[in-house]
């Protein structure tokens, strides 16, 4: 790997407010072997007049398409690419002038590595910084990587560098997911390639009303859906995880759920579904049963948790008089 090219995929929807700025951060990479494709993913605003005034630069390739999401419109930009190397950047964020150079210099160094990422800032709608996003969780030699991306979603799309051909051969973006469509490729990825965190600052990522991820019970469900994606996918999945780290996982996950639906939106109906999901994947926890019989009260869902309490008492005590 000399000076690779880099496709930097680029999706927009109605981004008249902020995508002069995200392409201004790719124009201003102190690495300039890349090109920029931007998918204009069926904006009504005045996106296409703000991106047409950058066009002149032959690095910079824009596509219309009818809207169809976020992750279809990667894959649109991922299939039109001529880049070895892939990296994202939404409409409304930022990176920091040395970001692909950094990260290129740590591919040519390690050839092993399919995939780096690293840390990122938070922007608030002020435009003031509000904190450093960074992967909180020490590194553990012991521990795949599979393992630790499986357990928590902690890996900023804008900061990612990935080859390109590992992306192809996993089989691109779910496109039925929404906003936890990267985070379903990097578990499929995970599995057969090796990534790597490095703690540099090297984007900036926008928050406002209108991500995605600033609706926490979107992203928590969205989140199930994508590790159920992945484990209906890649059934090898269950043997490299082990059944009690993908049940924590589910557990944790409904559990969450549940409290989003009963507290905030006093959605009973709703958590009880949830809460018995969470209970099914660890029947003999506490902690799901104390919650169960505090917030579930339909009759069906009731009898259902008797019966599993006799199972299990009858188990118990079948092994302390055997």
């Amino acid at each position: 790997m000399s000076d690779p090219l880099v496709s930097i995929i680029m999706p927009v929807y109605n981004g008249e407010r902020y995508i002069s700025k995200a392409i201004e951060s790719v124009l201003s990479q102190t690495y300039q072997n890349f090109e920029l494709i931007i998918v204009n993913d069926g904006s009504t605003d005045n996106s296409k007049a703000v991106i047409d005034t950058y066009l002149k630069d032959p690095r910079i390739r824009y596509i219309e398409q009818h809207n169809a999401g976020v992750a279809a419109a990667r894959n649109t930009a991922i299939k039109k690419s001529q880049g070895e190397l892939i990296g994202f950047l939404d409409q409304d964020d930022l990176w920091l002038p040395e970001k692909i150079e950094n990260q290129i210099q740590y591919f040519k160094n390690h050839q092993n590595i399919s995939l780096v990422y690293s840390d990122y800032i938070v922007l608030n709608e002020l435009e003031n910084s509000s904190h450093r996003q960074r992967d909180l969780i020490p590194f553990d030699p012991s521990q795949s990587n599979l393992i630790s991306i499986f357990t928590q979603n902690r890996i900023g799309v804008l900061t990612v560098l990935v080859k390109k051909q590992c992306v192809i051969d996993s089989g691109l973006l779910e496109e039925e997911l929404k906003g936890t469509d990267d985070y379903e490729l990097w578990l499929r990825l995970a599995l057969d390639y090796e990534f790597q965190y490095i703690p540099l600052l090297l984007a900036t990522y926008r928050w406002h009303g209108k991500n995605i991820s600033s609706d926490a019970l979107h992203m928590m469900t969205e989140e199930t859906k994508a590790i159920c994606s992945f484990l209906s996918k890649r059934p090898d999945a269950y043997k490299a995880l082990g059944k009690r780290i993908i049940k924590t996982r589910l557990f944790n996950l409904y559990n969450e759920i549940g409290d989003l639906y009963i507290w905030p939106l006093k959605n009973t109906m709703d958590a009880q579904h949830f809460y018995l999901l969470a209970f099914k994947q660890k029947p003999f926890s506490l902690k799901t049963w104390g919650l169960l019989k505090k917030v579930i009260r339909t009759s069906k869902t009731f009898d259902l948790m008797k019966y599993y309490q006799i199972r299990i008492w009858s188990v118990i005590l079948g092994q302390r008089n055997s």
